[in-house]
């Protein structure tokens, strides 16, 4: 067999649904082939994650089931990426229920394919910029005037009105300054705006509920919270919360879309299948199944981990990037000219894409069992094989002040032309 068989073969194998001839050849194709027989045992090792999960096995049973299976199946003593067990492993530990069942319906949605090491679907194209898919205007700020008439209240606390529409509900609160807040939503959109610098309004459409409330931090703690008819997630719809500039965001998800604009603060989301989009922040740190993730002029450290979505990011990059995934592509628009940025990347088969940029300034490195630096005509590249280890290449771009590196088994180091 010249050619390496395809995930849909492998995927068929396992099943037992691949012809007999053709089960023949790819069976001992993959005795022979240690990158075949890897990726033959990580699928495996995803079907039992994700049928384990379903039945509701605790995760540390899910991993020590995983880890032997895959132990045994490959005699090749290379370890499995750290990215992988990592996500999954965090993902377990940190995520309610209801997150792991939507993760894993929606792997199961585009197939387990969609995640696997040799998938071609997932080699998208960048998007456009980022833009607001859709927002609630902004108000005017009469509306955002806060209700004088409770004198009975401290300065701080919340003062609740409905909104007169009828299908939406909002709470404006009265704050010092910026604010930290946590956000728990199962498939509702959410959206995180800057506001006036003394109140953050909280606006619900499109959902059953009839109240909406912005909690303070209670004693021992530092973050406000939300209520929604008396429960901390709201199921459905779309939120708004406008909210002073400064203002730190942790975001817990299942489904929904979520965007953030224009805060100049920090940001933790975690999602199994919505659409980040995070415009204008600090520090960025997000986790995802199979949600994309957008991010426009962040100018902190960016930590991004994901099984499946991609990561774009424009905007001219000067702090450090690391991007772990499972298939997903990085695709960077920005320049990096500056000895502070420094980007890793570690993958299974998800590759890396460098905008050209005629200022760019950096040193690229591609360590891979199969993947490919291009993208280097009039570049001198260097070349490191030894046997049984990966094939390291490296270049250099302009005066190479930043570092842009991508560690995988199977994924590509692309630079495009200036």
């Amino acid at each position: 067999m010249n050619t390496h068989p395809s995930v849909q073969d492998l995927e068929a194998l396992l099943r037992g649904t691949l012809d007999e001839d053709r089960s023949i050849v790819v069976s001992a194709h993959t005795d022979d082939c240690a990158l075949c027989s890897r990726e033959l045992a990580w699928l495996k090792a995803e079907h039992d994650l994700f049928a384990q999960r379903a039945r509701g096995v605790p995760p540390s049973e899910v991993w020590a089931q995983i880890e032997s299976q895959i132990a045994a199946r490959i005699t090749r003593k290379e370890s499995a990426p750290k990215g992988i067990r990592r996500i999954l492993r965090d993902a377990f530990h940190s995520q309610q229920a209801q997150w792991f069942a939507v993760g894993a319906a929606a792997v199961a949605i585009f197939g387990v394919v969609a995640a696997s090491p040799l998938s071609p679907l997932h080699k998208g194209q960048w998007s456009a910029p980022y833009t607001v898919k859709r927002s609630l205007p902004l108000p005017a700020a009469a509306d955002l005037k806060a209700d004088d008439d409770n004198d009975d209240n401290d300065a701080d606390d919340a003062d609740e009105k409905d909104d007169p529409t009828e299908d939406s509900v909002s709470a404006t609160t009265k704050v010092s300054g910026p604010i930290s807040v946590e956000i728990s939503t199962s498939s509702a959109e959410v959206e995180v705006l800057a506001g006036p610098a003394g109140e953050a309004k909280l606006t619900v459409t499109d959902s059953p509920i009839k109240a909406v409330r912005l909690v303070p931090p209670s004693a021992g703690q530092s973050s406000w919270r939300l209520e929604f008819d008396g429960n901390s997630t709201l199921q459905v719809g779309h939120l708004q919360l406008l909210a002073p500039v400064g203002t730190n965001v942790q975001i817990k998800s299942a489904s929904g879309d979520i965007q953030l604009a224009n805060l100049k603060a920090d940001a933790a989301i975690s999602t199994a299948s919505g659409s980040v989009h995070v415009k204008d922040a600090r520090a960025v740190q997000i986790e995802s199944v199979s949600g994309d993730v957008d991010l426009l002029d962040t100018v902190g450290k960016i930590d991004v981990k994901t099984t499946s979505g991609e990561l774009h990011v424009s905007g001219e990059i000067s702090q450090p990037i690391h991007y772990t995934s499972v298939s997903g592509d990085l695709m960077m628009a920005g320049s990096c000219r500056v000895a502070s940025c420094k980007v890793s990347a570690e993958t299974t088969s998800g590759s890396v894409t460098i905008h050209g940029h005629k200022d760019n300034s950096f040193v690229a490195k591609l360590s891979a069992a199969s993947g490919e630096l291009s993208g280097t005509e009039g570049l001198t590249v260097e070349m490191k094989r030894s046997p049984g280890q990966r094939t390291e290449w490296s270049t250099k771009v302009g005066t190479g002040l930043g570092l842009i590196e991508l560690r995988s088994m199977s994924g590509d180091l692309q630079i495009e032309p200036r």
